[in-house]
């Protein structure tokens, strides 16, 4: 069902990336379970996503099964229904030793604008699974890991800096302001446009300085249209978001 609104999507603007915030799989239904995963990944391939990071999910089996899901979603169209798409980390100490498919950031040329993406994980993902399914990879703190790779992006080109990090808004306060670890890594950041969470199944859309911060509902229930418009003598954009229910 996805895939038909991201089609439709597409359709309408060709000039799209699709965006994943971790844990596409692990504690998944039966249908992915059972099968190693790999129903999990050859469906987000078919999807067409562009990029995504790693949630504390993605560990659930340890660093090998990971690295064959990694394997997997790098497999040329052709040799795996769907096409390959990118893992994005860079909040890992130790992840080229462990894991081979995997860069800090990437940078997309989307219609003409160079949109640098940043992965980040959540920090306590290793406590969240069994001990040593981390292999010897270290979860490293996510601001510093994040505006190191801002100030790279930005020397590489990029005019537009998404973060995807693997955080999530916990709840809202009796005035109704969010809380939680997005909303702190949000607050701490800097330079970044777009900021998109995950984890914690809350919805929530916000501005926090200057970036547009966004998560959604778990298991496929919503996903999120951000429209970005650029004006290319300037380089000024403007940001906008529409939920989409997919119910």
């Amino acid at each position: 069902m996805l895939s038909s609104y991201f089609r439709q999507e597409r359709a309408t603007n060709p000039n799209t990336l699709t965006i994943h915030a971790g844990d596409a799989y692990g504690a998944t239904p039966p249908l992915s379970n059972f099968f190693d995963e790999v129903p999990g990944v050859l469906a987000s391939r078919m999807m067409g996503f562009d990029v995504d990071t790693f949630g504390n999910h993605n560990f659930d089996r340890g660093v090998g099964h990971l690295q064959q899901m990694i394997d997997l979603v790098n497999a040329p169209e052709g040799a795996q229904p769907g096409k390959p798409y990118k893992y994005v980390a860079a909040n890992l100490v130790n992840r080229d030793s462990n894991l081979t498919g995997a860069s800090d950031w990437h940078i997309f040329d989307v219609g003409g604008v160079k949109v640098g993406v940043v992965g980040l994980l959540n920090e306590e993902a290793p406590s969240l699974v069994f001990p040593g399914n981390f292999g010897t990879i270290e979860v490293t703190d996510s601001v510093r890991a994040a505006n190191k790779a801002r100030a790279e992006m930005r020397k590489a080109g990029a005019q537009v800096l998404v973060a995807i990090t693997h955080k999530g808004v916990r709840g809202f306060d009796q005035s109704g302001r969010p809380y939680g670890e997005l909303i702190d890594f949000a607050d701490a950041v800097g330079g970044f446009d777009l900021i998109f969470g995950d984890h914690t199944n809350q919805q929530y859309e916000g501005v926090h300085g200057r970036a547009l911060v966004s998560m959604n509902i778990s298991k496929g229930l919503r996903y999120s249209r951000t429209v970005l418009r650029w004006t290319r003598d300037t380089g000024a954009f403007w940001i906008g978001r529409w939920p989409s229910s997919t119910r």
